[in-house]
């Protein structure tokens, strides 16, 4: 995700991100999305089981992080971390998607909930699809023309397709796991803007222990970056918000992270 170095990146990104978020709300009201009633029964109990799968998710992660690069020493100089391109770091993003959604399969499972509950449904999929390309183009062109966060390098990077392909896992396993899942629960049960920024800042704060244990942050730095994808949480959990579907932010995620590198 979109980390920023300055209070000025922070603000120059809050203002394409909220112009963004009326294109979105434009599209949405244009292309005449239909929402149907999402069946959660016992709201507050489900997200309580919600953020219990979440937490599990995170705390096996994390673990495994810690596992394998826990004695490694912080270096708080070491130059940010490259894309992986290889099978291997495919494999292994693979292996940590399914640590995260299994607890929330299982819940989803033991209480009868139906893939739908969690944005998982064809349901308005080529309106979704629409507004992907639509959001990812304008991302892609602010990338390059106006912030100049990418260049030619950026996107010779980006042609490795197991680049794509870990970055793809990485962006539906999250954007299932904390929007479809945990903030369509969160909402039925604390109300729209409570459950939708509730979600986006538990997204952005799970990012800590990945900052410390991987790229080798220390605790303050790693809470300070976390913090700062907390506006590109927001927006994405915004898109969940108005198409009830994962297909537009899971496409926008991947695409942001996969530019980013």
């Amino acid at each position: 995700m979109i980390e920023v170095n300055s209070l000025a990146d922070f603000l120059v990104q809050c203002a394409a991100l909220l112009a963004l978020g009326v294109l979105l709300a434009l599209l949405v009201h244009f292309l005449r999305f239909r929402h149907g009633p999402v069946a959660i029964p016992k709201p507050r109990v489900s997200a309580l089981w919600a953020l219990l799968a979440i937490g599990a998710g995170w705390l096996l992660v994390v673990a495994l992080f810690y596992a394998f690069m826990g004695d490694a020493p912080i270096d708080s100089d070491k130059p940010p971390e490259v894309a992986p391109a290889g099978s291997g770091d495919f494999v292994g993003q693979l292996l940590l998607a399914l640590v995260v959604v299994a607890p929330i399969l299982f819940i989803m499972h033991r209480r009868g909930e139906s893939p739908a509950s969690a944005g998982v449904s064809a349901y308005n999929l080529g309106r979704s699809l629409v507004v992907s390309v639509v959001l990812a183009s304008v991302f892609v062109l602010w990338c390059f023309l106006v912030s100049r966060r990418c260049d030619a390098t950026t996107l010779s990077r980006a042609t490795s397709v197991w680049a794509l392909l870990q970055f793809t896992v990485v962006g539906f396993a999250e954007e299932f796991a904390y929007r479809g899942y945990l903030q369509t629960r969160l909402i039925r049960w604390l109300g729209h803007y409570q459950g939708w920024v509730l979600a986006s800042v538990l997204m952005a704060m799970a990012h800590v222990g990945h900052r410390v244990l991987v790229l080798r942050m220390t605790g303050g730095e790693a809470l300070v970056s976390s913090a700062s994808l907390v506006p590109i949480s927001l927006f994405l959990g915004y898109v969940m918000l108005r198409t009830r579907s994962i297909v537009a932010p899971g496409l926008l995620h991947t695409a942001i992270n996969w530019l980013e590198l």
